[in-house]
């Protein structure tokens, strides 16, 4: 396999770190998952719409926390 050295800032090095899946994760292993999931499907316009409508709520308030959801649900948070 033929490799390179790519040069990049320290902090997008630890940016990359927080996103590995197992410490031995190889940078190249890393960015082609990031490269695979970028790569699937776009979303729909109707998926669009729903996480549009989401941050919207979100901005407005319209949300509940989940202290509020569990004792509805009569759960007890750890």
């Amino acid at each position: 396999m033929e490799t390179t050295t790519v040069q990049i800032y320290k902090r997008t090095l630890e940016r990359l770190r927080l996103f590995k899946q197992y410490p031995r994760q190889s940078y190249d292993e890393l960015l082609n998952s990031v490269f695979d999931t970028l790569e699937e499907e776009p979303l729909t316009s109707e998926e669009i719409q729903e996480i549009r409508k989401g941050l919207d709520d979100l901005k407005h308030g319209r949300f509940k926390s989940i202290e509020v959801i569990a004792k509805e649900r009569g759960m007890r948070l750890k």
